[in-house]
């Protein structure tokens, strides 16, 4: 991800049912990205939860991200890529 890249976090239980906690982030210059994910203080069992982090350009993006991936993300590419977004869903481990 080029810096300035917003990233959008979605805690998903084990149904796909959306949890608060997720939130929003943009890559840094390097292209990595830190953000911290509040679990539900109810959650039962955290290993049944999964992330799901997505980018999907648009108009309101920074202009380089505009620039290099498409205002609609149509110069996105990779594996990852679907429907001119990129998006991964991972388990949450509790180790």
């Amino acid at each position: 991800m080029i810096e300035g890249s917003q990233l959008s976090f979605n805690l998903l239980d084990d149904e796909g049912n959306w949890h608060p906690g997720g939130g929003f982030t943009h890559a840094k210059p390097d292209g990595s990205f830190f953000r911290i994910i509040e679990l539900p203080e109810n959650a039962q069992n955290l290993d049944s939860y999964k992330l799901e982090i997505y980018f999907e350009p648009s108009q309101y993006e920074w202009e380089n991200v505009v620039e290099h991936y498409g205002e609609d993300g149509s110069k996105l590419s990779g594996e990852l890529v679907e429907d001119e977004e990129v998006s991964i869903t991972i388990p949450v481990t509790t180790e």
